[in-house]
């Protein structure tokens, strides 16, 4: 996804409208679960967040925006670390509450609130940023959470310490933010919980949800209301989305190469000779060697580039430096933090600790799809995603709790 100056004047004017807003609210020294009923409007906490204007954004675009929406951080019970948040209630009645996480992992989720399903959009122009509501925003229908975690993600903030190193973090976090969220916003515990996301959200949300039912199952008190997850184009298995031979099936069953077969056959050709050669699992004394190498992305590249011009991709062309545009100069470094990125990449990998073969997060995911047998089934990839979903179902409840007792 292309990061542009724009999208980065728009963030920082979320932060600016949050700049006064409390960053240690009055929090329990542990979760609080509050009774929320109609009579329990947002607590007198909740208008310290209240965003009541968005700097340099025209009045007109933000006209029905201003009095619903709240900004800040809230600490998680860390010592100084705290995740940052925006909230938008619905400009229509609604008892759902939609979580909305981006992937990386550590991607921004502002990039979804401003590119993707949040009610503003932002462009370049020679003038500067313009801006636009969005038609299609999700808060015409739902009250949405946009969450900026793990810490060390966009400003969820903390010191080293507290970088979480596993999947379980991400979940033990999760669920203190989701309880301060609720004490000062006691209304909404009331309502129908979903949360969604995409790319690296495929790993967040499955442990996410699994941390929730088992808190839900351990803890006396009234529940978390989780109704559903949505993933779109969801990481859950490096091992096994990588594989060739599967991204050969997807192609052949969406009839991609549908002007010229042959490519099909060359994608075949090299998913045969490549497919199970990743690096944690190849056979050091049987080394693979293949002359012809064992690159597919030039395939498609080349069949768009022949029978569909212009609609060629670039998976790498996603950032352009914006910081001239926004008038800074040469002198502010910019740098990607690689410690939350390492620290939480290998998950896919070497999540189960017995098998290491990623079999843990197939069993998270089972374990968030059997127990609640009505969640919409919301992973928007291929067939293959569903079927190898389809196949871990016989692991079963008490493998899933013997994987957190290992993680733990």
């Amino acid at each position: 996804m292309r990061v542009t100056a724009a999208l980065a004047v728009s963030y920082l004017s979320v932060l600016a409208a949050a700049a006064t807003l409390p960053t240690r609210p009055i929090i329990p020294s542990a979760p609080r679960r509050v009774h929320a009923s109609s009579e329990h409007p947002s607590s007198h906490l909740a208008s310290e967040y209240l965003i009541k204007s968005l700097p340099n954004i025209p009045t007109n675009v933000t006209d029905g925006l201003i009095g619903r929406m709240y900004s800040g951080t809230l600490p998680i019970l860390k010592d100084g670390a705290s995740l940052f948040f925006w909230y938008i209630k619905s400009s229509s009645p609604s008892e759902d509450l939609v979580i909305w996480l981006n992937g990386g992992p550590g991607c921004s989720s502002m990039i979804g609130a401003f590119e993707e399903n949040g009610p503003l959009r932002v462009s370049n122009s020679s003038s500067g940023p313009e801006w636009s509501r969005n038609p299609y925003s999700w808060d015409n229908a739902a009250n949405v959470l946009y969450v900026e975690q793990p810490i060390g993600t966009g400003f969820a903030f903390g010191n080293g310490s507290d970088y979480v190193s596993s999947e379980i973090g991400v979940g033990e976090d999760f669920y203190l933010l989701l309880n301060n969220f609720y004490n000062i916003f006691p209304e909404t515990e009331s309502y129908r919980l979903y949360i969604s996301g995409e790319s690296y959200a495929g790993m967040y949300i499955p442990y996410i949800t699994a941390t929730l039912f088992e808190k839900n199952r351990l803890l006396n008190g009234r529940p978390i209301p989780l109704a559903g997850v949505l993933v779109g184009d969801g990481l859950w298995n490096n091992t096994i989305q990588n594989d060739l031979a599967l991204a050969a099936h997807f192609f052949e069953e969406t009839n991609f190469f549908s002007e010229n077969k042959t490519y099909l056959d060359q994608y075949y050709e090299i998913a045969a000779n490549c497919s199970g050669i990743d690096p944690v699992y190849f056979n050091l004394f049987n080394f693979p060697n293949h002359t012809n190498g064992c690159n597919t992305f030039d395939i498609p590249q080349n069949y768009l580039n022949v029978y569909k011009p212009g609609m060629q991709f670039n998976v790498y062309d996603i950032f352009t430096d914006g910081r001239a545009t926004m008038g800074e100069d040469n002198n502010l470094q910019a740098y990607l933090s690689t410690t939350l990125g390492g620290d939480l990449a290998g998950d896919g990998v070497v999540v189960d600790k017995g098998a290491g073969d990623g079999r843990g997060v197939e069993i998270v995911h089972v374990r968030v799809l059997e127990a609640r047998s009505a969640v919409p089934r919301g992973v928007a990839n291929d067939s293959l995603q569903r079927e190898k979903l389809h196949e871990g179902r016989n692991t079963g409840l008490d493998d899933f709790r013997k994987e957190l007792r290992q993680e733990r």
